[in-house]
């Protein structure tokens, strides 16, 4: 098992909290939120903004580990006090897990 934190990239999670969790051949990302590396809410009201962030930071755990948004297997969608869009996802790790493609 791996844990994966990407500081001054990512904004420092809440508690013992990780951005990420290699195990077994899958990759556990954290719920993320729309914030920056500071932070700070980022897209205001705007739903789409904030989904992109969104994305932008599962993206770079993603890359971290080796792996892109095909290796997703699963994704959950949230909201969030003060957000408007909260998502985790799993994915399969190509090099560890057997994965061809």
């Amino acid at each position: 098992m791996r844990r994966i934190r990407l500081a001054g990239q990512l904004a420092e999670p809440i508690s013992h909290y990780t951005d990420g969790v290699e195990a077994a051949g899958l990759l556990y990302i954290s719920g993320m939120l729309p914030v920056n590396a500071a932070g700070e809410l980022v897209g205001g009201a705007d739903v789409i903004r904030q989904s992109e962030q969104v994305l932008d930071n599962i993206g770079a755990v993603l890359h971290s580990a080796g792996a892109s948004f095909d290796d997703v297997v699963r994704v959950g969608v949230y909201a969030h006090p003060g957000a408007l869009v909260e998502i985790d996802a799993v994915a399969l790790l190509p090099r560890r897990g057997g994965h061809q493609g």
